[in-house]
């Protein structure tokens, strides 16, 4: 089921938070479209560009207010095969009792990956930039116009993070700001 859509600033092309799409066997994907506007800049011919693999459960997306990053919500490290996530040593990024649902088992913090958009777009092999710990269950997100600040909300902490985005590439482990409860 696609949950999100944003589209790049020239409207050529969408994003979609696919929660539970299923590509390269695992269970949550980026979805990447080009749309083919007319001439009047309605949808003439949509083809799928691509599909990124981002994790388990994937429910909303972002993009940077200049159009180069796009960032994605996790709501969990995958248990099969969990790819490289920055920010295990932050207690109140990574944690291991993070419930979905009542009744159900704990699992491990959801994560945010950082997407090169253009390299998504050229449909390269890998445009993930990375990933870092976003606490239970991150569904959405949002950076102000400025660039400056990337919020996060992590529904299973009841809890807003605040994160520099530029760190969010150059320095993971302390791309952290707060954590607003």
């Amino acid at each position: 089921g696609t949950f999100d859509v944003v589209a790049s600033p020239d409207g050529r092309f969408v994003f979609s938070s696919n929660e539970y799409g299923i590509v390269q066997g695992q269970r949550g994907s980026v979805g990447v479209i080009a749309v083919n506007p007319d001439a009047r800049g309605r949808v003439a011919h949509p083809q799928t560009v691509g599909q990124i693999p981002v994790g388990d459960v994937v429910p909303s997306l972002a993009l940077s207010p200049d159009g180069s990053r796009l960032y994605v919500a996790t709501e969990l490290v995958p248990s099969k095969e969990p790819p490289p996530v920055a920010g295990a040593g932050n207690p109140i990024l990574t944690k291991n009792d993070c419930v979905q649902k009542k009744g159900t088992p704990p699992r491990a913090n959801g994560f945010i990956t950082v997407i090169d958009a253009q390299r998504a777009i050229d449909g390269q092999s890998n445009p993930i930039l990375s990933r870092v710990a976003a606490g239970c269950s991150p569904v959405r997100l949002v950076e102000a116009a400025d660039s400056s600040i990337l919020f996060a909300s992590a529904r299973g902490d009841d809890a807003v993070l605040v994160f520099a985005p530029r760190l969010l590439e150059s320095d993971p482990e302390h791309a952290l700001l707060r954590a607003l409860p």
